[in-house]
């Protein structure tokens, strides 16, 4: 696989995707924070009213308790006085029993029996008006029960109260639980005197309220009990207490949910959206390091392939090069030194010194060509060209470089034993094509190159065609339409290629399996130039093989 293309799917997918998630996560739990406080708000407002209504209605009865006081009191009559008092109690349900206090000396009704003590209440209202001397109403707790009292305007040490009817109030708190709570929210009440629970409701009502002075047995602990279990198992939404004398009683507010208390985060729908995108964010930034590190180690692992190829491409240099230059040596040596005496052997060895020039030249070039391609500077002159004339040319030069006709080493003949049989084949009447003839040139030298040392022809027979061709548009607009190419193609009848090394053999710096053991130089480049070039045309090279049927490969060029 290119590295690019995993970089790609990571830049432009997995990351991309890997962020939206984690802001699609942001957004559903910036969604379930929203509605988290809006809950909160209205639980809270949900308490408030309950509050407020419990404090308007002790309000009212303290106020109707005492205007009826007030209308009594300044006749004097304690019989007009205690009348009052019964006929109040009887009125507002609330009121256990009304009082009237004189500040300091105590009450004026209920009247002290001669010889009894000091009422501890007269005790208690001394102590809350030294604390608040200028109190208007005053509300407090004395011994388990509930008190309020406010001053007669008309007199400034005069005050009318009454105790809290705690069964009246209970009922009273009940309902305003029910109300405020409605279909939203389980509302639980909980302290002295007072305990409430929808969840524990018995009933058609949503909460079920219970004074603490029912009587023993009654069940009343067993009740408190779930209470206090089912507060532990939640957390509340809101958590407010009674206006005074109950502000010891704490009232808290739970979400319903199809009739089942939910508390913990994260339990709606948007929660588990979180978590879950979360969690895929998390699984996708997982597999971008996995890939980014694979492209980093796939990166270090070529450059170090590559590294490794430039020393070899070096050697494999410096070695072809050395091989020319010693034969070069030795004929110029021999001329010098007067030793070659026949002009017609004379002459040979001239020959042999141009096409070691020659074959010195193609050195050169292909060198070029290969840092040019390494620092990806290839600049092509298309001309148009005869490419059956270029075949030939190449081929000649080829030969001439490789297989000289005088080797003074060993003799006439000696390589030419070892020289295939090059079959070229050029078909009539082919169009000429607009290609650089140098960047041609060493396609062709490669590939015969490659023919040679890789293909190992047992027969000796290498076959080069040169051809018009028509091949099908595979994609685009024209797609299955023909147009025609020039198709040059050297073949060899040599080992061939499986189907994993034909489908690696262009990639730069790939060489097959078993070729470094068996002594062939090169360093994998040779083909890639060759399809980079090829490609640089406008047009396309193919390679046909398989294991015992040799190798073709095709370079098809654009008319």
């Amino acid at each position: 696989m290119k590295t690019w293309i995993p970089a790609v799917v990571l830049l432009l997918v997995i990351v991309p995707t890997a962020i939206l998630t984690f802001l699609a996560a942001e957004s559903f739990r910036a969604r379930e924070l929203m509605l988290e406080n809006r809950l909160d708000s209205a639980a809270d407002h949900a308490l408030r009213v309950v509050g407020q209504q419990v404090q308007a209605g002790l309000d009212t009865d303290l106020e109707q308790v005492s205007d009826a006081m007030a209308r009594t009191a300044g006749a004097g009559e304690l019989a007009m006085i205690r009348d009052a008092a019964v006929r109040v109690a009887g009125q507002r349900e609330a009121v256990a029993q009304a009082y009237l206090y004189v500040h300091p000396w105590g009450f004026l009704h209920p009247a002290d029996l001669p010889g009894e003590p000091v009422d501890p209440l007269v005790e208690t209202i001394r102590r809350q008006l030294a604390v608040h001397p200028d109190g208007e109403i005053l509300w407090f707790t004395d011994r388990g029960q509930a008190f309020g009292f406010r001053r007669i305007m008309s007199r400034r040490d005069l005050y009318a109260g009454f105790m809290v009817f705690s069964d009246a109030l209970a009922k009273r708190l009940q309902t305003a639980l029910e109300v405020a709570g409605a279909d939203d929210f389980v509302l639980v009440a909980e302290g002295p005197g007072i305990a409430a629970s929808s969840l524990l409701s018995r009933g058609a009502g949503d909460v079920l309220v219970s004074d603490s002075f029912s009587a023993e047995g009654s069940g009343e602990n067993a009740f408190r009990s779930a209470l206090r279990e089912y507060i532990r198992s939640g957390r509340a939404r809101a958590v407010r207490s009674l206006p005074p004398p109950y502000e010891s009683v704490r009232l808290m507010a739970f979400t319903r949910m199809h009739g089942v208390p939910r508390q913990a985060p994260g339990s709606s729908g948007s929660g588990r959206w979180h978590e879950s995108l979360h969690g895929w964010g998390i699984s996708l930034l997982a597999v971008g390091v996995v890939i980014g590190v694979w492209i980093v180690l796939r990166a270090a692992s070529l450059e170090i392939r590559k590294v490794s190829a430039r020393s070899s491409f070096l050697v494999g240099i410096s070695h072809d090069l050395r091989t020319p230059l010693a034969s070069m040596k030795l004929l110029v040596e021999s001329l010098y030194l007067g030793h070659v005496d026949d002009p017609a052997k004379r002459r040979r060895f001239l020959g042999t010194l141009l096409a070691e020039c020659d074959r010195l030249g193609q050195l050169v070039e292909r060198v070029l060509f290969m840092v040019r391609y390494g620092q990806d500077a290839v600049v092509l002159r298309l001309h148009p060209t005869d490419a059956g004339a270029l075949v030939r040319h190449a081929v000649a030069a080829f030969r001439q470089a490789r297989w000289p006709d005088t080797d003074p080493v060993a003799g006439d003949g000696a390589d030419a034993r070892m020289e295939p049989v090059f079959n070229v084949v050029v078909a009539d009447n082919l169009p000429l094509v607009r290609i650089d003839e140098t960047a041609i040139t060493q396609i062709l030298l490669n590939l015969l190159d490659n023919a040679v040392r890789y293909g190992r022809p047992p027969d000796g027979r290498l076959c080069i065609r040169v051809e018009l061709a028509t091949e099908l548009r595979r994609g685009g607009w024209l797609a299955g339409r023909s147009r025609p190419w020039v198709r040059l193609s050297v073949s060899d009848n040599g080992p061939g290629m499986a189907g994993p090394v034909r489908r690696r053999v262009f990639r730069p710096y790939y060489r097959a399996p078993g070729v470094a053991q068996e002594h062939v130089s090169g360093v994998g480049l040779g083909l890639a130039l060759c399809r980079h070039l090829v490609q640089a045309h406008g047009g396309r090279i193919t390679v046909d093989s398989a294991p015992g049927r040799g190798t073709t490969f095709n370079v098809l060029l654009k008319v």
